[in-house]
């Protein structure tokens, strides 16, 4: 029994000095309005001058506020990402409703990640803009 205690233990330090979140992704939605802190139905095709939000819901965050980022991202040919916006979020409590905005006016392929203040990402998003 001690052994088991003593690795449960073990995982909880390392996953505290790793930076795991201890919130969840309940739901996220790439569309282009909030209604009534509600997205309107998801999209993954936007054109020219358009603007794309991003809505993240998370649970279980407790009672510290803590931030997350939507970072906006152009999907280059070569395959890299060049950041266009990252948008810093607090969040606090059990579930919050939160979304940043990105007006479009680079044609192509993107993607939009949420990610902690550890820069791990927990969700991704991949759009086009025509």
């Amino acid at each position: 029994m001690k052994k088991i205690l003593s690795l449960i233990f073990f995982m909880a330090v390392l996953s505290l000095a790793y930076g795991e979140t201890s919130y969840n992704v309940s739901r996220s939605v790439l569309t282009d309005a909030i209604v009534q802190k509600e997205p309107a139905p998801h999209r993954n095709l936007f054109y020219f001058g358009e603007r794309a939000v991003f809505f993240t819901e998370l649970t279980d965050i407790g009672t510290d506020e803590k931030k997350v980022f939507h970072n906006w991202y152009l999907l280059k040919d070569d395959g890299t990402k060049e950041m266009m916006a990252s948008v810093s979020l607090k969040i606090k409590g059990y579930r919050w409703r939160t979304w940043s905005s990105k007006n479009l006016y680079d044609k192509g392929s993107w993607i939009v990640d949420l990610t902690d203040d550890n820069g791990v990402i927990l969700e991704s998003r991949e759009f086009t803009v025509q």
